[in-house]
């Protein structure tokens, strides 16, 4: 067994703990070897090793036994495109008074096409600098107002702001939880690379992953890819926004980028307060707020290395 044999298969390991059987490009861009396209369908068709432990029907690759994974995969595409479009109407209209947003991306399953029906819609954010709050303020209020914010008995299609970032921290590797088995954060890394811009400015995108660069040491055949079809803000909403980010409005914005820290500080759980900055799960600073919780990355790099142990 090589170790590029043993990389392509602990690839299609750890998505087949989402029920995600995966395509010959996906396997390329998600592997964590660099290797030429060409020479990666080859060993896929020739290896000995890799017969023995995954199949292909219908362009897809999955572990022996798990054809019923392609059907799944499937219908969550078809769940997942519907919700993408519903989460670019809101984002617009979202948008539209909030001049302190410069990112937004779709995360989670959602982010890769593989969202359950019942699920709600995760949202990461890429602010101004200095505006996290003001940022945050202004989406959250208008989707509590129209009831678009998830509850314990309804997610569904709703609404989450759990990740919030300034665009002078965009580097996220400090937040990577440590190495576990000689596996990486697993899920982060991926989690990263499967953003789904649906909206940018300036560039936004590029230079995020420009500061990320160090996910090439986990996956070398990662290229990001624009989305083409991203939110388009009509010019009277552009006009708002130029009027907000003048700056002669600085001072006003500073002062009320603080008085609603303040608001927020005071009605977010105390659960999320009590935990925050104790180590990655919770993060509550004014160049990130991390609300997630729980944090499930240890669970999945856990199942992953069990799923390893048992495939080798």
């Amino acid at each position: 067994m090589q170790d590029l044999e043993k990389a392509i298969l602990k690839t299609i390991i750890y998505f087949d703990i989402f029920n995600y059987p995966l395509t010959l490009p996906e396997i390329h861009q998600w592997l964590g070897m660099k290797i030429d396209s060409g020479d990666l369908k080859n060993i896929l068709e020739q290896s000995e090793f890799l017969r023995n432990k995954i199949s292909r029907k219908e362009g897809f690759y999955f572990l022996n036994g798990r054809e019923n994974i392609i059907e799944i995969r499937k219908q969550r595409n078809q769940i997942s495109q519907r919700k993408i479009k519903k989460a670019k109407k809101i984002c617009q209209w979202l948008l539209f008074f909030n001049p302190f947003i410069k990112g937004i991306a779709i995360c989670n399953d959602l982010g890769y096409l593989n969202a359950h029906g019942e699920s709600d819609i995760d949202l990461f954010i890429i602010t101004r600098k200095n505006r996290i709050w003001l940022a945050r303020f202004f989406l959250t209020l208008p989707l509590k107002i129209f009831g678009l914010r998830p509850t314990k008995k309804n997610k569904k299609d709703k609404i989450c702001l759990s990740f919030f970032i300034a665009e002078d921290n965009l580097n996220l590797e400090k937040i990577k939880l440590e190495d576990k088995e000689g596996a990486p954060d697993i899920y982060f890394i991926y989690w990263l690379v499967q953003l789904l811009p649906i909206y940018g400015e300036e560039n936004i995108w590029q230079e995020f992953y420009q500061a990320n660069d160090w996910l090439k040491n986990y996956l070398p055949n990662f290229e990001f890819k624009e989305l083409n079809e991203k939110i388009k803000l009509p010019k009277i909403s552009m006009i708002i926004r130029n009027f907000f980010r003048q700056p002669r409005l600085c001072s006003i914005n500073g002062f009320f980028e603080k008085f609603y820290k303040f608001i927020q500080l005071k009605i977010l759980p105390r659960e999320l307060k009590e935990k925050a900055n104790q180590n990655t799960d919770i993060m509550i600073t004014d160049k990130i707020l991390k609300l997630h919780c729980p944090d499930k990355r240890e669970l999945y790099q856990t199942a992953f290395l069990d799923k390893i142990k048992q495939s080798l």
